[in-house]
This record gives structure tokens, sequence and C-alpha cells, in this order.
């Protein structure tokens, strides 16, 4: 049997920007994402001006919004798909059901989708 490959090297960083806060990893370890920095991640706060620094080297952006608008978001998503290649979005089982013309974070939810496939930036939204 030939030699197993090798498992690829994980690089973690937290990154907590004024308004924002996004977990940032190159690749997503296990079905959940804790809130806290994982052991061994860089943690790096800022604003909006510093998050492409905060992005360098980073290839996929595990993003969770927040907040109960998209205010602000079209320049976070702008951003992340400037400096990466893809973009894992937390969303809600809620969007697209008849429960989301009513309930504010369904709302939400469903701009942020919207948001990103309006980037073009490769994505996958789980939803929870």
């Amino acid at each position: 049997m030939a030699g197993r490959a090798a498992t690829p090297s994980v690089r973690y960083r937290y990154a907590s920007c004024a308004s924002v806060q996004s977990t940032l990893a190159t690749r997503l370890v296990g079905p959940v994402v804790a809130a806290r920095v994982p052991a061994g991640a860089d943690a790096v706060t800022g604003t909006l001006e510093d998050l492409p620094g905060a992005l360098s080297g980073i290839h996929t952006v595990f993003l969770i919004w927040p907040f109960l608008t998209t205010e602000g978001a079209p320049a976070v998503v702008e951003t992340i798909a400037r400096h990466t290649r893809r973009l894992v979005y937390l969303s809600s089982t809620g969007v697209g059901g008849d429960e989301e013309r009513d309930d504010p974070i369904f709302r939400m939810h469903a701009g942020m989708e919207r948001l990103i496939e309006q980037s073009g930036l490769p994505s996958a939204i789980p939803t929870a």
C-alpha cells in the first residue's frame, strides 16, 4: 500500500474587529466552531481597515454575523472576497421559509446570503 498523504497544516486566526466578529481559518474542523479562540490561534483585533491584514495567508473564512441587520456587511463581505478564496457563512434554516418575512433574524440571514452570492466568492452556507 502506498504511503498516506500528509495531512495539510491548519492555520487559525480569530479576528475581532470593531462591529465585526468572525473566525478565520484555512480549514473548518469539526461540525461546530466554538465561539472562542482555538488553542494555537492568532488573535487579531482592529477595525474594518485592519481586516485585510488579518486575512493575510487565510484561504477560507468562517463567518458568523452577530448583528440583527446587514448594516456594515457589504464592506466586510467585499473585503473577504478580495483577500480570500472561499467563505463559509453560518445561516439559518428559516431563510426561504414563510417565517422569513416576519422574523428579523431570518431576514438578516437572507440578506447576508444575497450579499455573499453577489460577491461571486465561492461559498458554503450551512444552516443551524
